[in-house]
């Protein structure tokens, strides 16, 4: 018993380092409700991404949330944002629900976790619509300067969306 608590107790120092370690450093520059108010109106800007595009199915927004100079990284269906390969899934999955599980918010980057769930009702990715329900996750890290979208980094993850809709 002694030797579990004693494992038990340098496991708890570690989380409290870590926990320590993980807290957000506020700029010496910038008061701390400044800082919060940046956070929340990027992470809106990004919200509104996910609220207008996959809940209103409202196309034009892009223009009005994605910078001109915006970079898309590691984007597997259709090429860049705004637009890329977004109309096809759409099409595809046009019932499709984006539900965000985590935010993490730092500077000008926005983490969102998010699951999407849809039925598969129009062709994808050479695939015939098969009316299977799918779900899948990304992890996508936004940067956002100026209450626009200027850089997007993720993986859609195309082999488990295709598995799911194998006939």
């Amino acid at each position: 018993m002694f030797r579990t608590l004693s494992h038990l107790g340098g496991l708890l120092v570690i989380v409290l380092l870590f926990t320590a370690a993980c807290q957000p450093i506020q700029p010496t520059n910038a008061r701390a409700g400044e800082v919060t108010n940046t956070r929340q109106a990027n992470q809106a800007v990004v919200q509104r991404f996910y609220d207008e595009v996959f809940t209103q199915k409202n196309m034009p927004v892009l223009d009005e949330i994605f910078a001109e100079n915006f970079v898309a990284h590691d984007l597997d269906v259709g090429g860049e944002l705004p637009g890329g390969g977004l109309p096809e899934t759409l099409a595809a999955f046009p019932d499709v629900k984006a539900t965000i599980n985590q935010w993490v918010v730092e500077g000008d980057l926005v983490v969102a976790y998010t699951t999407y769930n849809g039925t598969h009702q129009g062709e994808f990715l050479g695939v015939a619509p098969t009316g299977k329900a799918v779900t899948w996750s990304i992890i996508d890290i936004w940067r956002v300067k100026n209450g626009k979208i200027v850089e997007l980094w993720h993986d859609i993850p195309n082999g488990d969306i295709l598995e799911q809709i194998q006939p």
